[in-house]
């Protein structure tokens, strides 16, 4: 009695209440730690930096476990529940009938969508493993399913943990170059990710490289270190071609895309479609829109964290952000 007591002692202490927000907005930088934060604070300008300068900032927050993966990490955040209560304990686990690993939100039951059959039940299709609710799951249920809530990401397993079991997620696929989704979610692409889509910006980039962009001399070591990799056919040194060493655009191309700084443009554009296509935000009932920078990782587990090719990455954070 003493909880409901309480409660009902603010509510009548407080006779009128501010609306709730229209549009929650959640934004997960994959591997982005303080301290790397802090290295390139200096050179945000806007977009980051007003959320750092404006917002409140935790610099000590810490994941209570010793393995913060990226299914694992992202279904904590959404969640606010350990591994031992979520479920989701890695990026991939094994399968104890056949020995085998597979990913943790493997299910074959609801393939992707649109992407050749042999890779349709591999990988990242569905939350369906998940066992605890999501920040997505508690808004749909509180408006009785009017309120949406759309996840966004370069990986799977970031986009299905912030989606949770009701809402939608979405997630780059590098063997096609676009933008999908499971049977779990839908039974086909809304009309938005089909325009999307149908504009193959992936293609697009097959041309370009990955620059620098800041002076040389504003980045601390070798451009190329002796233990670096030919990571996705980038190559080892400014500039990196995008064509990840193909000749026309395809998976190889797309995984270079996906490993490079300009992933991140692909994603706010592929968030602002979906953005408009959902109309999220548009009448009183709050939706959410999550969205996870997941090519950070990628470079981080190739590079290192203090490699220019990540400060690159923190910095044109600034600008991909300025237009949201």
């Amino acid at each position: 009695m003493v909880r409901p007591l309480a409660l009902a002692v603010v509510l009548l202490s407080f006779p009128v209440f501010a609306k709730p927000p229209r549009l929650a907005l959640f934004i997960s930088v994959d591997a982005l730690g303080t301290d790397l934060l802090l290295r390139t604070r200096p050179k945000f300008k806007s977009g980051l930096r007003q959320l750092l300068d404006g917002g409140a900032f935790y610099p000590y927050g810490r994941y209570d476990y010793a393995k913060p993966r990226t299914a694992a990490g992202h279904t904590t955040l959404s969640t606010g529940a350990n591994p031992w209560r979520h479920g989701i304990v890695d990026n991939r686990v094994v399968d104890r009938t056949t020995g085998q690993p597979l990913s943790v939100f493997q299910d074959e039951a609801h393939p992707v969508l649109e992407v050749p059959l042999t890779f349709a039940t591999r990988g990242d299709t569905s939350p369906l493993n998940l066992m605890a609710e999501t920040l997505a799951d508690r808004l749909r249920m509180s408006s009785r399913g009017r309120g949406k809530a759309v996840a966004l990401s370069g990986k799977g397993r970031a986009a299905i943990p912030l989606a949770g079991r009701l809402g939608q997620a979405y997630w780059f696929d590098e063997t096609v170059g676009k933008f999908v989704t499971g049977t779990w979610y839908t039974k086909e692409f809304p009309a938005w990710l089909q325009a999307f889509n149908a504009k193959e910006l992936a293609d697009g980039y097959f041309s370009q490289q990955w620059t620098l962009l800041l002076p040389k001399t504003e980045y601390l070591g070798e451009d190329e270190r002796p233990y670096e990799t030919d990571e996705s056919g980038l190559g080892r040194s400014f500039p990196h071609p995008l064509n990840g060493g193909g000749q026309m655009a395809g998976p190889r191309s797309y995984a270079a895309l996906a490993s490079s700084a300009y992933s991140n443009d692909l994603l706010v554009q592929a968030a602002k479609a979906a953005l408009e296509g959902e109309g999220l935000g548009k009448d009183e009932v709050p939706d959410l829109l999550a969205v996870s920078f997941s090519g950070t990782d990628r470079v981080f587990h190739a590079y290192g964290p203090y490699h220019g090719r990540c400060r690159t990455r923190c910095t044109g954070w600034t600008a991909q952000w300025r237009s949201w």
